[in-house]
């Protein structure tokens, strides 16, 4: 994980991995 990102940006990379990958990872 990247600490200089911000919670949402953790969640919006994290939401936008599991669009990508098809595995929304519980989001």
């Amino acid at each position: 994980a990247d600490a200089k990102k911000t919670p949402q940006q953790q969640f919006d990379a994290l939401w936008a991995a599991g669009i990508v990958t098809g595995y929304p990872d519980g989001f």
